[in-house]
């Protein structure tokens, strides 16, 4: 991802670059119709594109420090491994045998569209998303081909009222957190669940 975005970074410094020249040459008289300096910036563009390769990509400063901060990582890692702990012996095995694991997941009970608890989850069938139904539903009747508000969804069709159904799943997961909280909301009497 870092040498795509290098990538993008130099495609548009060279492209900036190469509208300077054609400006100046433009600025001078050098050209004067649109067809030129289409042909100029074509031109520019493929002179300073020439010598593009992977490899200048790769010592990108963002790269080369990316670099550099893995390395430094991986030597503290090394440091930290090296170093006697507590419950570890001089061999290197465990003086007990507790291993970390994970016992549970925490789940997001927020609407991403409006950052507030769901009370009326609704599933979004095309790409899975859940929403809050009663402001979801209001953002689809007001702004005509609404897409997904979950940053980065693939699903670049509109949000349609026909595509959402009630999530169970979500559901239970709220009454669960609202079981273990020791607190009793009133559901929505519109709700089946």
């Amino acid at each position: 991802v870092m040498v795509e975005y290098a990538a993008m970074e130099r495609d548009l410094n060279q492209f900036v670059q190469a509208v300077e020249n054609v400006k100046q040459q433009v600025k001078s008289g050098e050209l004067s119709d649109h067809v030129a300096v289409e042909k100029a910036l074509s031109g520019q563009l493929e002179a300073t594109q020439q010598g593009n390769s992977r490899d200048q990509l790769l010592q990108h400063h963002m790269i080369s420090s990316l670099q550099d901060k893995l390395r430094e990582l991986k030597g503290e890692e090394e440091a930290e491994e090296a170093a006697p702990q507590p419950g570890r012996s001089q061999t290197g095995g465990d003086d007990n045998d507790d291993e970390i694991e994970m016992t549970q997941t925490e789940v997001n009970l927020k609407c991403p569209f409006t950052q507030q608890e769901f009370k009326e989850p609704v599933k979004n069938k095309k790409c899975g998303h859940t929403y809050d139904k009663g402001p979801i539903l209001q953002h689809i009747r007001r702004r005509r081909g609404a897409k997904c508000p979950v940053g980065g969804c693939i699903n670049k069709d509109p949000l349609q009222e026909q595509d959402l159904e009630d999530d169970m799943d979500m559901r239970r997961k709220i009454d669960k957190k609202n079981r273990q909280a020791g607190r009793k909301e009133p559901r929505n009497r519109d709700m089946p669940f």
